[in-house]
């Protein structure tokens, strides 16, 4: 929800990238890119490095994470404490 609400430079149309977005994001801008890590994305610092998407797992109370230390994704309860990255279409 708090995707959903942010306003940035009057932008409001941010919402939380699936795992397949990330994984883009990830090989496109991330450490998986051949440019490198251009767009900043923490890849040292644990749990920081680990990004939420918006696509569920099991029983809607897990999600899939992406890892830009290594592009692993991973499905994790929904309380853990990751990081975000609003995205929005362009």
């Amino acid at each position: 929800q708090a995707a959903l609400d942010l306003i940035i430079c009057h932008y409001n149309d941010w919402y939380l990238p699936s795992i397949d977005e990330l994984r883009l994001m990830y090989n496109t801008i991330g450490n998986g890119s051949p440019l490198g890590n251009i767009g900043g994305f923490e890849t040292d610092m644990y749990p920081n490095y680990a990004y939420w998407s918006s696509t569920e797992g099991h029983f809607s109370v897990y999600s899939f994470l992406n890892y830009f230390s290594d592009g692993d994704k991973w499905m994790m309860p929904k309380n853990g404490n990751y990081s975000v990255r609003p995205i929005r279409s362009f």
